[in-house]
């Protein structure tokens, strides 16, 4: 696996000489003279040195709150009555469910820490919401609330007060806001449920029923059933409801509210209900025979107004149990049965790509060929014209035709990266018409004018399979300026020395003008340096969406590299690196991941149910933990440390079972590793950028482009090396 995974360096940047392929060593040693991207997240004046660090500040800032809280307890008495420990010790208290001592440690606190006031005031508030007395608590985050979630904490604390109408207001004030995510929405109603004007009660009611909140299920059937019995949900709401709980994979949930609704006045015809229990089935992603069985089935009735598409949902789901061959030819008997249809066309497609992943590259072809001829204005016609130049490559007995409709797909793309993707196509089909002087300059020009995209990567790769010089990376222009000297507050810089590194990412949020301030000409780049300082990247990739293009365009250079930094950050940095020497992964493979899912955003929680920094399901998290013999909570997945440590094993098996192969391991990571892997297996003989290409999902295709390239940025700013592109397809 590592030959596959393996690095090469690129010439010195004052070189004008090619670039050669070394060994991973020689990578790494190329980059000695190169001051570390890494750096600013690791070394800077805010930071702790590892050897000075007390070892509950090691566990504060993994959070491993049980290890932290004996360790801290364990102290000398002086040491563990010190300010900034007794801080610390509130705070690992709160989140090992102990709001009592929280409040305990806190009190008095303010006067020996005053530069932490306002961080006390809201942990005591949280803590008193949970413990009381409630009414402070309440007072406390209603008049300091910035966030949705502080407004539904002050409306849940106004509520245990018995102060109804002040909780309301809270709520108010949630369902009011323009930027609100459905589950902040749908804890806002719950709380009104117990608390609101009985209009308010029943339309939330009604809501969180219709949108499929199981934790308030119950209480919203019985609040509904209560006070407005007249009304209850109409066949509409509960097929509604079904919908939204079969997106949560609660598909029993979502079959009882399709067979409540089949019992409602007023309910859907047969077909209707017997086409909402296979949609069940196929948005839980499950059953998928037996939706396949009922779409077809509905699709015979004499009484349905649109077979087609049912024939055509019967088909995919015949697909998505892999029974392909089958699914084909139902695909067929759509068009047979129904050439005028807009069903006529998809299915055309989904037949052709059907082949296509298959590796039945004749019939792929020619299935995309009458496509092109029949269904012009089909809504996949643009899809079915980049697998049809991908099938006529990969046919490879008519090249000058491949060559023709690779070059006017290069010519459709108005993204340049997808350009270059395709010129790259283009540029090989011109190789094996044996056009050799228009293929290498081609490839050079991809490698030239994109130097760390995946376009250019694989150009590099098709150039060192030639023989042909490699452009080098082009050197920024040095600027006069000179280097910033950033100061955090004093507040951030104490939770950053006691390992609350989210906590003070928080705190700087809150004071960002004392740094703009004292930089009002510089203010991105104060920013990045100061959250560099903090160790995580949320705020940071935020703010990197400031920088000049032309910054991040050339290598970095002493006045470009905080900019570098900035977009391409390394929070969390001992644990990744210890993870990837663990998982014997690429170094900087899980930023280049984690970059991508979550913009370094440990609470991020995905429409697909994914969450923490590294987007794992529930269900995959699970599966892994019991790989590596523990055991893991959907709360553990928001713990940074806990989803590098599952992500970090995750990628490793991927990479395994693909061969070493990153591409198609990154792949795995975002489409499953049953798909991606099934899909290599039956295209045997197709090269890695033609199969990337190849694959069925435009939303994975553009993932390993932009994993790949931010790999190939982390790898450059650190070790002015890039990833090297295997082209054969393990």
């Amino acid at each position: 696996m590592r030959a596959r995974i393996a690095l090469f360096a690129i010439a010195v940047l004052a070189c004008a000489c090619g670039e050669s392929s070394t060994a991973p060593s020689d990578a790494r040693a190329s980059a000695s003279d190169a001051p570390s991207a890494h750096a600013s997240d690791t070394t800077d004046d805010a930071s702790v040195n590892a050897s000075a660090t007390p070892s509950w500040v090691g566990l504060v800032r993994e959070e491993r709150w049980e290890a932290a809280a004996a360790a801290i307890d364990a102290l000398p008495d002086a040491e563990r009555k010190k300010p900034e420990v007794r801080f610390a010790r509130a705070t690992v208290a709160f989140e090992r469910d102990d709001a009592k001592q929280t409040v305990a440690s806190l009190d008095g606190l303010e006067g020996d820490l005053p530069a932490l006031a306002a961080e006390i005031g809201k942990l005591r508030a949280r803590a008193q919401a949970i413990a009381g007395p409630f009414a402070d608590a309440a007072e406390w985050l209603e008049k300091h609330a910035a966030t949705n979630d502080d407004h539904i904490a002050a409306a849940n604390a106004f509520m245990k007060a018995r102060l109804p109408s002040r909780a309301n207001a809270e709520c108010a004030r949630v369902l009011n806001a323009d930027h609100k995510s459905r589950a902040q929405e749908a804890e806002a109603r719950a709380i009104r449920l117990h608390t609101g004007e009985p209009a308010d009660v029943v339309a939330d009611a009604r809501w969180l029923l219709v949108h499929g909140d199981v934790a308030n299920a119950k209480d919203a059937e019985s609040i509904l059933a209560k006070e407005d019995p007249k009304h209850p949900l109409t066949p509409r709401e509960l097929l509604a409801r079904a919908e939204a709980l079969a997106d949560e994979a609660q598909i029993e949930e979502a079959l009882h509210a399709i067979d409540h609704a089949a019992s409602a006045p007023g309910a859907p015809s047969a077909i209707a209900l017997r086409r909402a229990r296979a949609d069940a089935f196929m948005r839980a992603r499950v059953r998928y025979l037996d939706a396949a069985a009922i779409f077809r089935q509905i699709a015979n009735d004499p009484k349905n107004k649109d077979p087609a598409a049912d024939l055509v949902w019967s088909a995919r789901a015949l697909s998505r149990s892999d029974h392909d061959d089958e699914a084909i030819e139902r695909y067929d008997a759509v068009v047979a049965r129904f050439a005028k249809s807009p069903d006529a066309a998809a299915a055309a497609f989904f037949a052709a790509r059907l082949e296509l992943l298959h590796g039945r590259w004749e019939k792929a072809a020619a299935r995309f060929d009458e496509y092109a001829t029949k269904f012009a204005g089909g809504a996949d016609h643009d899809e079915a014209m980049h697998l049809r130049a991908i099938a006529h490559l990969a046919k490879g007995d008519d090249v000058k035709r491949a060559r023709i409709l690779l070059e006017q797909r290069a010519g459709s793309e108005r993204d340049p990266i997808a350009r270059a993707r395709m010129s790259n196509l283009a540029a090989l089909a011109a190789l094996k018409d044996g056009d050799r002087t228009h293929a290498i300059a081609r490839f050079s020009d991809v490698a030239r004018s994109f130097p760390l995209s995946w376009p250019a990567l694989v150009a590099r790769a098709r150039l060192a399979q030639l023989g042909a010089p490699i452009p080098t990376m082009p050197a920024a222009p040095e600027s006069s300026a000179a280097p910033l000297a950033v100061k955090l507050p004093d507040a951030v810089t104490t939770l950053v020395r006691i390992g609350l590194d989210g906590a003070a990412e928080d705190a700087l949020r809150a004071r960002e003008t004392e740094v703009t301030t004292a930089s009002p000409s510089r203010t991105v780049e104060a920013l990045c340096d100061a959250y560099g300082k903090v160790g995580r990247g949320k705020r940071r990739m935020q703010i990197a969406l400031q920088i000049s293009a032309a910054d991040l365009q050339d290598a970095p250079s002493a006045s470009t590299r905080w900019a570098w930094r900035c977009a391409y950050p390394s929070p969390f940095n001992a644990k990744v690196r210890a993870v990837e020497i663990r998982e014997t992964l690429p170094e900087d493979l899980l930023y280049a991941v984690m970059r991508q899912e979550s913009s370094f955003d440990e609470s991020a929680i995905s429409p697909a149910r994914a969450v923490g920094l590294l987007q794992l399901l529930p269900e995959t998290a699970q599966t892994v933990a019991r790989d590596m013999g523990t055991r893991v909570s959907d709360g553990d997945l928001r713990s940074p440390a806990r989803s590098i440590e599952l992500g970090g094993h995750y990628l490793h098996d991927l990479l395994v079972k693909s061969h070493g192969s990153l591409p198609l391991a990154i792949a795995s990571y975002n489409a499953g590793e049953q798909s991606v892997l099934r899909w290599a297996e039956r295209m045997k003989g197709m090269e890695i950028d033609a199969f990337v290409e190849a694959i069925p999902f435009v939303e994975t295709r553009g993932y390993v482009v932009k994993v790949m390239e931010n790999l190939a940025h982390y790898m450059f700013s650190s070790h002015s090396a890039i990833p090297k592109v295997e082209l054969a397809l393990p």
